[in-house]
């Protein structure tokens, strides 16, 4: 195996090729996340992405691409905005991580959303999650014919808050996609007021996310493109997502909705009619991301496993650091915490092996 580190601005038309084949043949990778649309577009607004193209007898087998931060630690492409982690990779080719991070000139990788299907990355893992998901493969009428009592009930509830709305407010309209800048601007404002509410900071208007998300917002191609849905009722916009799409996968990444329509339930509608058009646009799954928020459980009919963790070489300081973090972590697991079970992982990822990204020094504004 040999590696060959590059900035993303060098991938050429073979090399995009070869990485969209990798995608294309491993179900493993059908997230838009892998696609290396997401990777150029976080690249173009930071200075510190790179991918490493990896080499078997001349052949390519691979792509891993990283943030390349202080001390040799990589960081998952896209930092605290990505979902979905870890190198690509050829399906009959699985690499020592530390082999792979010796070959690339690093220390240390850290992960938090990274399929637990890479199992050699798995092993050095120290918590587990998962990614709740809508399979539609079968269809919107099968999807829903499977489904639990609970899921028929919420249904019904969310068709009598529809007559509401329209009875009060107008008739919904649904929109897959609405290229208008003005849209996406009332939909930053509107999730920036949810933000607000729940005293979580917004990383939306953070200049190198802004951009990211602005150069996928405006590329639209059958393997990748930027999603902006809406739904109105009559001319006010309730409710409003801002995802992407591979060739099948619809990543639900950014919702938000008019807090003075909350009890009309917009959001919950808007997941509905969402997941009754994805078959018509060739997307037969929506994917969630991790976590446990309600809306998930009431729609998912299954996940994608997660791990969380760090690869390591030894001998070096945040090998050594990342060493001592695991080694904490399994004094405390024993102990009898309860609700605060999770509170030492998260706090020694904030220290340590969080996905956090420092301000690139040389960013101006959009490229």
């Amino acid at each position: 195996m040999k590696a060959r580190v590059i900035r993303p601005d060098e991938l050429d038309a073979s090399l995009m090729e070869n990485w969209r084949t990798l995608v294309d043949g491993n179900r493993l990778y059908r997230s838009p996340f892998y696609s290396p649309e997401f990777t150029c577009a976080v690249a173009s607004s930071r200075n510190d992405a790179f991918v490493a193209v990896i080499e078997d007898a001349g052949r390519i087998i691979g792509f891993f691409p990283f943030h390349n931060l202080r001390g040799g630690v990589a960081k998952p492409i896209g930092g605290p905005i990505s979902d979905y982690q870890g190198p690509i990779l050829s399906g009959d080719f699985d690499p020592e991580p530390q082999s792979l991070l010796k070959e690339c000139g690093l220390a240390a990788y850290d992960f938090n959303h990274l399929p637990r299907a890479m199992k050699s990355f798995d092993a050095l893992s120290y918590a587990t999650s998962r990614s709740p998901l809508m399979d539609l493969s079968s269809g919107f009428e099968q999807y829903a014919a499977g489904q639990t009592k609970s899921w028929k009930s919420s249904m019904k509830a969310m068709r009598r808050r529809w007559r509401k709305t329209e009875r009060e407010i107008g008739p919904i309209r649904f929109t897959f996609h609405d290229a208008s800048d003005e849209t996406y601007e009332r939909h930053k404002g509107m999730k920036n007021k949810l933000y607000k509410k729940l005293r979580v900071s917004s990383g939306l208007d953070t200049p190198w996310v802004a951009n990211t998300l602005d150069i996928i917002r405006r590329t639209q191609t059958p393997t990748f493109a930027g999603v902006m849905t809406t739904m109105h009722a009559g001319e006010k916009l309730m409710a409003a997502h801002f995802g992407m799409r591979s060739r099948t996968v619809w990543h639900w990444w950014f919702s938000s909705y008019d807090l003075e329509m909350a009890n009309y339930g917009p959001g919950i509608t808007l997941i509905y009619e969402a997941a009754r058009s994805a078959n018509e646009r060739g997307l037969n799954i929506i994917d969630f991301g991790r976590g446990e928020a309600e809306y998930k459980s009431v729609f998912s009919n299954d996940a994608t496993p997660l791990c969380e963790g760090s690869a390591e070489c030894a001998g070096t300081a945040p090998g050594a650091l990342r060493a001592c973090q695991k080694a904490l972590l399994s004094a405390v697991r024993p102990l009898p915490l309860g609700k605060y079970e999770s509170y030492p992982r998260r706090g020694l990822a904030r220290l340590i092996s969080g996905m956090q990204l420092p301000e690139p020094n040389d960013y101006e504004g959009p490229q």
